[in-house]
């Protein structure tokens, strides 16, 4: 019986071993999020939703004008209508970088929204197809439950001994440990799937920026105020100082003259 069980165990190994190998003809490149094919760029928006191929899409646009920073508010309410959100944002003075998640289905739509603001400087989109890395991700994932599920079925048997027991423990728990990273993987993927990253870098003009009635004029005041505060600020020390000298004669003189009617 003992045999048996060991037969069948180096057969699931070597099952394991064989399947994981032709998966890794597949093309992929190993690494976390890895893209394929390089990039395209172009100015049309031509978003292809195909539940056949896996396509990841990264847009990024530059805006510039006067009243940008209105332009940008707009737009985070039409990222929050359609269900996106707002992964991270950087704001200055005259800039700001904003990086929105919108879901793959709405950006066609969304892009030619952003198309119709004025003072758009830059745009690029750019695809990465990685159907083929996608398709790894699967064929992995389905082959280590294979495994598992024979390592699981082995144990079943009540022959086993203490020592084999251990080992195909530690099997599974090695399969448990690939599992959950090539998973983290595929989830890394489905979310730049499901959500296109677009990136918005906006930019107040301000050699077209003309400031308001209110605003220009009440510089006017404030300048007014605090130069005249610096006249102050001068000419009080010497006022003070001439008028306690012009007190010491004139209040003398004018007593003595007094007591002499």
């Amino acid at each position: 019986m003992k045999k048996i069980l060991k037969a069948l165990f180096v057969m699931v190994l070597g099952f394991s071993l064989f399947s994981c190998g032709n998966a890794g003809d597949m093309g992929y490149d190993g690494n976390q999020g890895g893209l394929e094919n390089g990039d395209q760029s172009g100015s049309s928006n031509n978003v292809v939703v195909d539940n056949n191929r896996k396509i990841i899409y990264e847009v990024s646009y530059s805006i510039t004008g006067e009243d940008v920073m209105d332009s940008k508010n707009e737009i985070n309410n039409k990222v929050n209508e359609i269900k996106g959100y707002t992964e991270s944002s950087n704001e200055s003075n005259n800039h700001a970088v904003v990086v929105y998640k919108i879901p793959t289905e709405q950006l066609n739509s969304f892009l030619d929204y952003i198309d119709k603001f004025d003072g758009i400087g830059s745009k690029q989109i750019n695809s990465y197809d990685v159907t083929s890395s996608y398709s790894y991700i699967e064929a992995r994932i389905s082959i280590l439950q294979a495994s598992r599920e024979a390592y699981v079925k082995l144990l079943e048997n009540e022959y086993l001994s203490r020592n084999e027991i251990i080992q195909l423990n530690d099997k599974i728990a090695d399969i448990d440990t690939e599992l959950l990273k090539i998973n983290n993987e595929k989830n890394s993927y489905d979310n730049r799937l499901t959500y296109s990253k677009v990136t918005i870098n906006y930019y107040v003009n301000e050699q077209v920026k003309k400031p308001s009635f209110f605003k220009e004029y009440g510089q006017y005041l404030v300048n007014f105020f605090a130069g005249l505060g610096k006249i102050i600020l001068y000419v009080l020390p010497v006022a003070i100082t001439f008028g306690g000298i012009f007190c010491a004669i004139f209040f003398p003189i004018y007593f003595k003259n007094k007591k002499r009617k």
